[in-house]
């Protein structure tokens, strides 16, 4: 489907009768539409999307009062002729041919309120009421509401997405729109609910017990898909708070705190600083009270102990001179050698008191040499003391690190509770897994059963298989297409971030979380810019829309909110330009002005400005732009 014109007649700020012409070829693919904040933007979507499917915009299967009074609130205040009417004219490819299509909604106001009138024309012909009704049908059937929702880019919305990690489930739900995954699980869950209401007219037992067995599988499914959904959430929680604790702690050093860590680390280096000082002036202690006196006279000490060798052999011959006299034998050759020197004695010193003198010489001299060391390094020691202290002083003299240190002790506490809840959910997982697994082969096993014996009714058989194949097909849907989206992402990625390889992986998962890979180590999305995290969103969604081959209009409402200037012009040129033939801008006059317009002017097909006009209270619709 392919909208070619839109028609607003009274509706939102717009006054009068408005046409915007939404006709694009392959080469002039754009349509921009400008208008500050409050101009009508916003009412050109709900316009369009009421204008395909009236109640069914809003969810509802009927006309109500809940959805007369979305209209009314849509209807302007200033209307002068009382017509209310939104005319869409569409193209539709069916049986290989383009055929043309005017929807038109109007609204009539009395005293019981508002009452609808739809039209559809059909390649210039009116068509009957049946037939009106089965378009619309068919409508729904080929593109839902959920799917135009999926091709609304919100540059806001998408923002708040990422920021509050519910990625996931945003990109899993425009999978679903955009390959029909939704339909499918509808029309799966239609049959289990036939089941269930034909489950007390069913005569034959088997179908009875069958019947009870798939409702309780799909019910214990719901169960682990709520499991799954919390556990998703307690994980996103507690990414949200580790990311919450590491801008503290980075707030808390640059404010010239330390981390806990740290501080514990400091806090043992001052106290063996204040150990090894102790040490030391103990050292110093004994070194002046037992070893002064000996450094006083150290030079004398020392030739003490000289004197004292050469005088041993004097020594010698006197102890000889007393044992020639005791034995009554002649020495004398010795006692003369011994007696050579003519020198006089003056300490007559034994071997040992020598022995011991020379180790007192020595010891002192290992004293200067161990108290000239610590005398040298105190400055430097008490310096280092000093700056530790000082440090550990000014981690905590403001009131702003007492309010991290106690915020990080509360986040501490709260990751800690989620992981138990998180090891709780993985468990509680794992049974629920283990549970279906076991009913579903039970299942089967009973329904083959069933099928030799012939015991089951053919409308259980073919319900039964359906489900089945309905399973099968979003399995292999959901695994062939996510294969493709990650290849598709990755290449667009690293082409729109202009950093060849920077990725060299990226893996959609089942569960439509996001692994990615940088050469063959994996890589944190944290460790991306909040620019190239919407990129990478913006890459999937791109994939998304290539991958399904749809013709649908891509709306962009103000998508360049939250890049920066680099970002904006490489979003631009490869994701805005080159999404669809048929891409509508909805911009304010910060966005697509300057080289910005100038990246898309070559494949504008049509420019329309908003003016809102305070005085009437309304807005005109012109060919032009800021």
């Amino acid at each position: 489907m392919k909208i070619k014109e839109l028609q607003l007649q009274n509706i939102g700020p717009y006054s009068g009768r408005h046409k915007i012409d939404f006709n694009t070829s392959n080469s002039k693919n754009i349509i921009l539409i400008g208008g500050q904040n409050g101009a009508g933007k916003t009412t050109i979507l709900k316009a369009i999307k009421i204008g395909l499917y009236g109640c069914f915009a809003y969810g509802y299967k009927t006309e109500n009062m809940s959805y007369f009074k979305e209209v009314e609130s849509l209807l302007s205040y200033h209307a002068v002729n009382k017509e209310y009417s939104i005319r869409i004219t569409i193209e539709l490819v069916e049986k290989l041919e383009k055929n043309e299509y005017i929807i038109l909604r109007t609204w009539d106001k009395n005293n019981n309120g508002l009452v609808e009138n739809v039209k559809v024309i059909k390649d210039g012909t009116l068509l009957n009421d049946s037939d009106c009704m089965e378009f619309i049908c068919k409508l729904r059937a080929v593109t839902s509401p959920e799917l135009i929702n999926s091709f609304i880019f919100d540059g806001e919305t998408i923002g708040r997405i990422i920021d509050s990690n519910r990625t996931n489930g945003y990109i899993q739900n425009m999978f679903n729109s955009i390959f029909n995954i939704d339909i499918l699980n509808q029309f799966r869950e239609d049959l289990t609910t036939y089941l269930n209401t034909e489950k007390d007219k069913l005569n034959a037992s088997a179908d009875f017990d069958l019947t009870s067995l798939l409702i309780d599988i799909n019910n214990k499914k719901s169960t682990l898909a709520l499991a799954r959904e919390r556990k998703r959430e307690t994980d996103n929680e507690i990414k949200d708070i580790k990311t919450r604790v590491d801008s503290l702690q980075n707030e808390f050093i640059r404010l010239g705190g330390i981390s806990k860590t740290q501080s514990i680390n400091l806090k043992n280096e001052v106290k063996n600083l204040e150990k090894l000082s102790e040490d030391n002036n103990r050292v110093l202690r004994e070194f002046y009270e037992d070893f002064l006196p000996y450094c006083i006279v150290l030079n004398e000490l020392k030739n003490i102990t000289e004197r004292s060798r050469k005088e041993l052999p004097k020594i010698y011959a006197t102890m000889l001179e007393q044992v020639q006299r005791y034995m009554h034998e002649d020495f004398s050759v010795y006692i003369n050698k011994l007696k050579s020197d003519d020198e006089k004695m003056l300490f007559g010193l034994k071997e040992d008191d020598i022995v011991d003198l020379e180790k007192l010489v020595q010891s002192t001299y290992e004293k200067i040499f161990t108290v000239r060391a610590i005398l040298e390094g105190k400055n430097s020691l008490v310096g280092n003391m000093l700056q530790l202290r000082s440090t550990l002083e000014n981690s905590s003299s403001t009131s702003r690190l007492d309010e991290i240190i106690v915020e990080i002790g509360q986040l501490a506490e709260m990751l800690s509770t989620l992981k138990n809840n998180q090891l709780d959910l993985d468990g509680h997982i794992d049974d629920l897994n283990r549970e279906v697994g076991m009913m579903i082969k039970r299942y089967e096993n009973m329904l083959e059963v069933c099928r030799r014996e012939r015991s089951v009714s053919k409308s259980y058989l073919i319900c039964s298989d359906s489900i089945k194949i309905i399973n099968d097909l979003i399995a292999h849907i959901t695994a062939d297409k996510l294969k493709a989206l990650s290849v598709m992402t990755c290449e667009k990625f690293n082409e729109t971030v202009r950093k060849s390889n920077y990725l060299s992986e990226i893996i959609i998962d089942n569960d439509f979380s996001l692994r990615l890979y940088s050469g063959n180590r994996p890589f944190d999305v944290s460790a991306l810019s909040a620019g190239e995290r919407q990129i990478l969103v913006s890459c999937i969604i791109w994939a998304m829309f290539k991958a399904s081959g749809r013709r649908e209009m891509f709306v962009f409402d103000t998508p360049l909110a939250r890049l920066d200037g680099a970002t904006r012009s490489l979003f631009i040129d490869k994701i805005v330009s080159s999404i669809s033939d048929q891409v509508l801008i909805l911009s304010t006059d910060t966005e697509f002005t300057g080289k910005n317009y100038e990246l898309i002017r070559e494949r504008i097909s049509k420019t329309y400005l908003l003016n809102y006009n305070d005085a009437t209270n309304s807005s005109i619709i012109e060919e032009k732009y800021f």
